[in-house]
């Protein structure tokens, strides 16, 4: 059986989805989790993940089938899954969407680079807001990129990731959502890829609200 898996993905609704927050957030090593050919422009990028700095983007591409809540980061896994089942391959356009993720570099040297991902993005369908939730620093910068958001993206929701769960004293995801007014938030540990899925869901979930 041949499919045009090129053809079809063309056909596929998108939820676009932009990734921001403080530096060492997890931006990155949550995007790698998702799609571990993410492609990213860092510093030093020798050193283990938590120590690197995005330059510019990082950007994934991803088929969420959403029936099951599976996720295919690559054209040859989504063919192998529809050769699998012809049901699939019928309802392929009502059953599965792409979700682009576009992260962003979080450091104040780069902000000229964000700037021009947010001049070529400019209408997304949801905001993830990844913080460090073990970091009030990292917290505190929150506002900055409220603000940011507002006055540069339009957007259908946001999502506050409360990320690095796994440290001891990490705030609760809720937590943090009510201090700052963010309805929408997840937990997660990217580094160990926990709270991965339900992100993805989330932004799937918000994207098509």
């Amino acid at each position: 059986m041949n499919i045009d898996i090129r053809s079809l993905l063309e056909r596929l609704r998108t939820v676009k989805v932009m990734v921001i927050g403080p530096p060492y957030a997890g931006k990155t090593t949550l995007l790698q989790a998702i799609d571990s050919r993410c492609r990213c422009i860092t510093t030093q990028a020798n050193s283990p993940a938590p120590y690197r700095s995005t330059v510019f983007i990082d950007s994934s591409c991803i088929v969420f089938d959403l029936n099951t809540g599976r996720w295919f980061s690559s054209g040859s896994e989504f063919s192998n899954y529809l050769l699998e089942s012809q049901s699939a391959i019928d309802n392929a356009v009502k059953r599965f969407i792409k979700v682009k993720f576009i992260g962003t570099p979080g450091q104040r040297r780069f902000e000229y680079q964000r700037d021009i991902l947010f001049s070529l993005h400019k209408v997304v369908d949801v905001v993830a807001l990844v913080v460090d939730s073990a970091s009030e620093s990292s917290i505190n910068e929150i506002p900055k990129f409220l603000d940011l958001v507002k006055a540069k993206l339009r957007y259908k929701a946001l999502l506050l990731v409360a990320n690095k769960q796994d440290i001891p004293g990490a705030l609760p995801g809720s937590e943090i959502a009510k201090r700052f007014g963010i309805q929408e938030f997840v937990e997660t540990s990217a580094l160990h890829g926990w709270g991965v899925d339900r992100f993805v869901r989330k932004c799937v979930e918000l994207g098509l609200s």
